[in-house]
């Protein structure tokens, strides 16, 4: 059992989990320090459901237009207006779950880079 994630360290997941998307090399135990506290169930859902479809379309692209980080600032913005939409919008809600479930498949190798990280953070944090 993790603690709960206040509103400032869902902040904090959100700009970390961000460098998963970036096009250059990413290194997962730096993104996940601090984190092996929080439920893995729910880091997952912030990773998939909030953070992917605003800063996963850097992926897809043909060229990434984002290579040493997004900001901080746009990122947060982005992602609560994302969830103040789905709040508001119908289908906006149906068009996010749809891209939620598209990107678990696209995605979940980097899912699984992050896991790793986390299993392994105990031991990275020591050397």
């Amino acid at each position: 059992m993790g603690h709960k994630i206040s509103r400032s360290d869902r902040e904090m997941i959100w700009v970390l989990f961000s460098d998963a998307f970036i096009d250059t090399e990413i290194n997962y135990c730096q993104i996940v320090i601090g984190m092996s506290k929080f439920p893995r169930e729910e880091l997952k859902d912030i990773f998939f459901e909030e953070v992917a479809p605003v800063c996963g379309h850097n992926m897809l692209a043909t060229i990434p237009t984002i290579w040493s980080g997004f900001s901080s600032e746009w990122v947060k913005q982005e992602i609560k207006r994302s969830i103040e939409r789905k709040k508001i919008s119908f289908l906006y809600k149906i068009f996010h779950g749809l891209t939620v479930v598209v990107f678990r498949q696209i995605f979940k190798k980097i899912w699984y880079e992050i896991e790793g990280a986390l299993d392994i953070l105990p031991v990275y944090k020591e050397s």
